[in-house]
């Protein structure tokens, strides 16, 4: 029975010499890599929020808001007249 738990015990050595081994190899790669992340991160946010705020505006995209809004605006329009006139008919009554 001790001889399965030394078993056992010698797999998790091997797996941890191997991340070692990966810890000793590529960690100063890992670590400024980290840190290029760290300092470059606030540039490539504005890049995107720019980019952004260009396709929100791009004219085309607003001309076709504006007349799913227009069209939005008819429905709602043409409900409220509806129920106004659903309104006055109950008060005629």
């Amino acid at each position: 029975m001790s001889d399965s738990i030394w078993r056992h015990f010698s797999v998790l050595d091997e797996y941890l010499l191997r991340i070692q081994y990966l810890i000793e190899t590529y960690g100063w790669y890992v670590v400024f890599s980290i840190i290029a992340w760290y300092f470059i991160q606030p540039y490539v946010n504005e890049m995107n929020r720019k980019r952004s705020l260009e396709e929100s505006n791009d004219p085309k995209r607003v001309s076709i808001l504006k007349e799913d809004m227009q069209r939005a605006r008819i429905k709602q329009r043409v409900l409220l007249q509806a129920q106004q006139a659903q309104q006055q008919q109950q008060q005629n009554a």
